[in-house]
């Protein structure tokens, strides 16, 4: 820390320690910080040169505007004309004056002026019209509310799942085991001294949930968990952030002891019992409580009350 302080700004030495260091200590790489892949891109590098991605988008007003416009399912020309418009780049008579290309602006039908609106009003008009023509009351899809579902028999399902808070720079680890029958066999809630982000501080969760499986002696198991691209990045269909990536790599790389694991995803009502102990971990700030044969029994009973509904 002394080394820190004396090299790095305040705001720097925070930044160097939430590094997480690989326990592999891989070869360094170069990664593009300006998206999620690590890749470079033209249009994160244009953000950059505006300053940074919050301020091209406070400052211009009208970068979200582009992306819901880039984003139409509609054929690439007609993009590129609504584009155009909005810039007031079409080649209309007001525009061809401004230009010195004609020097006369005036609508040949109704001799108004020319401008970008006036040449649209018609489209915009029967846009309009086919809109109300076409207009039904909107079907509302809601996604059947999902449940918990036990695991085959001879497999541990681990449920898990991570807390932040913020102000007290903590994140709450939750950890249910359950066998095929639904019981709770083990269940772990603690919290670890740590300024991550969402994503960052499942990866560590998901670890500690395959640690608990590697302390017992269970060599079949299943990781669920609600965080889709960590479980995404685990199944290796997703590349994360270069942090995120490395941790997911070393989790992977530290499972050969097991004779079977499987990474799911679960939405968050099937994963309500490590949720809970997450939350209950982040505002009783405890160091560890582990439920399993005998410690800490009133808290195994809710534990237990929780799944037994969920």
């Amino acid at each position: 820390m002394d080394v820190l302080s004396e090299l790095f700004l305040p705001i720097d030495v925070d930044c160097i320690k939430r590094i997480p260091i690989s326990q592999r200590l891989p070869d360094d790489n170069i990664r593009w910080i300006g998206n999620s892949e690590g890749t470079f891109q033209v249009k994160d590098a244009y953000r950059f040169a505006l300053g940074n991605e919050e301020n091209a988008t406070s400052s211009t007003g009208v970068d979200n505007i582009w992306q819901q416009l880039w984003k139409l399912k509609l054929p690439p020309k007609v993009l590129e004309f609504a584009w155009r418009a909005c810039w007031e780049a079409l080649p209309h008579k007001a525009n061809l004056c401004t230009k010195k290309v004609l020097t006369e602006s005036s609508c040949f039908r109704c001799g108004a002026t020319e401008h970008t609106f006036h040449v649209l009003k018609d489209s915009i008009d029967l846009l309009d019209e086919f809109h109300k023509a076409g207009s039904k009351p909107k079907e509302r899809h809601t996604r059947s509310k999902s449940k918990w579902n036990p695991p085959p028999r001879e497999v541990m399902k681990l449920n898990f799942d991570a807390a932040i808070n913020a102000d007290y720079g903590r994140v709450g680890v939750g950890v249910v085991a359950r066998n095929d029958q639904g019981k709770v066999m083990a269940a772990i809630s603690n919290t670890i001294l740590q300024e991550w982000g969402a994503e960052m501080v499942e990866v560590p969760t998901a670890k500690r949930a395959v640690k608990l499986a590697k302390n017992q002696g269970w060599r079949k198991v299943i990781v669920e968990g609600d965080a889709a691209n960590i479980i995404k990045a685990l199944t290796c269909q997703a590349n994360m952030s270069t942090y995120v990536q490395m941790m997911v790599e070393d989790m992977l790389a530290d499972v050969s002891y097991l004779d079977c694991i499987t990474f799911n995803f679960c939405f968050r009502e099937c994963n309500e019992v490590a949720h809970r102990l997450a939350k209950w971990a982040v505002t009783s700030f405890c160091d560890e409580v582990w439920l399993g044969e005998g410690p800490s029994w009133i808290l195994y009973v809710v534990v237990s009350d929780i799944a037994s509904v969920n």
